[in-house]
């Protein structure tokens, strides 16, 4: 049963991803280049790490947040927003430093610890943007992930040995999913604000 949510809300964040891409197609979304490379190379590692410290029952949400932030991040390349200062390019080298520690210490739990404090640091530069600028960001999509992760950190819960490792990385995505919901939420209020001083 545990493993049936999990695998639904691998399903459910993967999908999410499909009305991103088109919205930055369309240049109605502009995602941060940072952010998203970040994302990628967090997202292999701690999909990775994630499945050897024992995360074997939740990890499908996990591999979609290292498949759609690797497309996502070649789109920014041309549909972007934003570039590579000082900050960002740190937390690029610290995530593959991080990396090539797992690699050499075989400690999948320093490694996801480590990748999550990068994954954290590498989702400051949209939440920055996103405060400033809700209207770059797709709305419908970070719905999705938001269903998607609060399902999976739901079905972490019912794992009977709950550990670090398992729920660290559910937990911040759930939490991140909502932080940029509420951000986005204030394009919507925007808008109804302007309508009705329109009328």
């Amino acid at each position: 049963m545990v493993s049936d949510f999990a695998k639904i809300a691998g399903i459910i964040g993967f999908l999410g991803y499909i009305p991103y891409i088109f919205a930055i197609l369309k240049r109605k979304t502009f995602p941060n280049p940072a952010t998203w490379w970040i994302w990628s190379i967090i997202g292999w590692a701690a999909f990775v790490s994630y499945f050897a410290a024992g995360g074997d029952e939740t990890f499908w949400l996990m591999l979609s947040y290292a498949i759609g932030p690797s497309a996502i991040a070649i789109l920014s390349l041309k549909y972007g927003k934003g570039g590579l200062d000082k900050f960002d390019i740190c937390c690029l080298i610290i995530s593959c430093v991080s990396l090539l520690a797992w690699i050499i210490t075989s400690n999948p739990s320093i490694a996801l610890a480590t990748n999550l404090g990068i994954d954290i640091t590498g989702s400051l530069p949209t939440l920055r943007k996103t405060y400033l600028e809700p209207e770059t960001e797709d709305g419908l999509s970070w719905c999705v992930f938001w269903v998607g992760n609060t399902i999976n950190f739901l079905t972490v819960l019912f794992i009977d040995n709950l550990t670090f490792s398992t729920v660290a990385y559910p937990f911040y995505l759930f939490i991140l999913a909502s932080i940029m919901m509420i951000l986005i939420s204030r394009k919507w209020a925007f808008r109804l604000v302007s309508t009705m001083a329109e009328k």
